[in-house]
């Protein structure tokens, strides 16, 4: 198990290994991902209050409860959101695993959020181009927010076992000297 998986999402039960992604000012949100038949796999929040799953493309809001998968782990502990922001190249998150939220027209989508002004914390896609981060689009009372400023973005990613790329470390057996005259080992 890679540490995380997605769950086929029953809008009658939130599983208890579901990923918190935010509020939105009524109740939490989990990371979802929807098949979107016009243009690919995209992430976005589920509301636990109306329990549909909400994602942008296009700068328009779209809502769904069809083709639903929710972002779930037992070690929820190795699941990190870490501060970035746009431009930032995919080569500098070296001891890291980028979570992928999907794809749209052969762009990679990834897994972010931000937190409003009215202190909601808003789950949406962060539009990779050019392998740097181009943008995050979250929803925002009905709307589409697109943030390209914003130094507090949230990326989801998974923190990587070290040890497990290396090999492990080999004891040498202590070196002895052996004693020049035969006659000091003991008899």
């Amino acid at each position: 198990m890679e540490g995380y998986y997605w769950r086929d999402y029953d809008t009658n039960d939130i599983p208890n290994d579901a990923i918190l992604g935010g509020t939105d000012g009524n109740g939490n949100t989990y990371v979802g991902q929807t098949a979107d038949p016009y243009v690919g796999i995209l992430p976005g929040e589920i509301d636990e209050i109306d329990k549909r799953m909400y994602y942008e493309f296009g700068y328009v809001i779209y809502s769904t409860t069809v083709d639903v998968k929710i972002l779930c782990s037992q070690q929820p502990e190795k699941l990190q959101w870490i501060p970035t922001k746009a431009n930032t190249k995919i080569s500098s998150f070296k001891d890291k695993k980028l979570i992928l939220g999907g794809h749209a027209f052969n762009s990679t989508q990834l897994i972010g959020r931000i937190t409003l002004e009215n202190g909601a914390v808003a789950v949406g896609r962060i539009l990779v181009l050019e392998e740097s981060l181009t943008a995050i689009f979250v929803r925002k009372q009905g709307k589409t927010v697109l943030d390209l400023e914003d130094n507090n973005i949230g990326l989801l990613t998974l923190a990587l076992d070290v040890r497990r790329h290396y090999p492990p470390r080999i004891k040498r057996p202590p070196t002895h000297e052996e004693p020049k005259d035969a006659s000091t080992y003991p008899s």
